[in-house]
């Protein structure tokens, strides 16, 4: 592999890490708003052995399986430097629902407008899955890395500041 190639391949895999931690920083934001009238609940993970819950919506269930695609494809891509495929593909969608399930505990701290859904947890798991069997998927076309890649030098400036720039780009939206 030529050095230009393995410097796209690192390039890639700093903006893949920074944009998962901008998307999971997204993701926090919107499932811990509102921030006020935090309480303490009976049981933190009560939820996980809860009964369905009574209403559940087609849209509520694409929205939780949507959300977490991305989130799951950035840790995978940025993972997949270790160039263990399938580990990173587990480590993503592991690293995810650990997020995904750590947010709905926290969410039995709000008040009754959120509220912790095992439902919500299991379709965050399956959108990470999904999104990181994607991102394993892709890694095996080195053609489309390197083109990313390209298209990344020719368009923008290199280095992290302009990672941590999209980042935050990402956040403002």
């Amino acid at each position: 592999m030529s050095s230009l190639q393995e410097s796209g391949r690192a390039a890639t895999r700093v903006s893949a890490g920074t944009l998962a931690i901008a998307y999971a920083l997204v993701i926090i934001y919107l499932s811990l708003s509102p921030f006020r009238g935090w309480r303490k609940p009976q049981e933190t993970f009560a939820f996980l052995l809860a009964p369905l819950p009574r209403y559940v919506t087609d849209f509520d269930l694409f929205i939780n399986v949507i959300a977490y695609v991305p989130l799951g494809f950035l840790a995978t891509v940025y993972l997949l430097r270790y160039r263990r495929p399938v580990l990173a593909l587990l480590l993503g969608t592991l690293a995810s629902g650990l997020l995904s399930l750590v947010l709905e505990a926290a969410q039995s701290y709000l008040p009754s407008v959120r509220f912790a859904s095992n439902v919500d947890l299991g379709c965050n798991l399956l959108g990470a899955l999904v999104g990181a069997a994607i991102a394993e998927w892709l890694s095996r076309y080195k053609a489309l890395e390197t083109s990313i890649a390209a298209l990344r030098r020719r368009y923008l400036f290199p280095g992290v500041r302009v990672d941590i720039g999209l980042a935050l780009l990402l956040l403002w939206f």
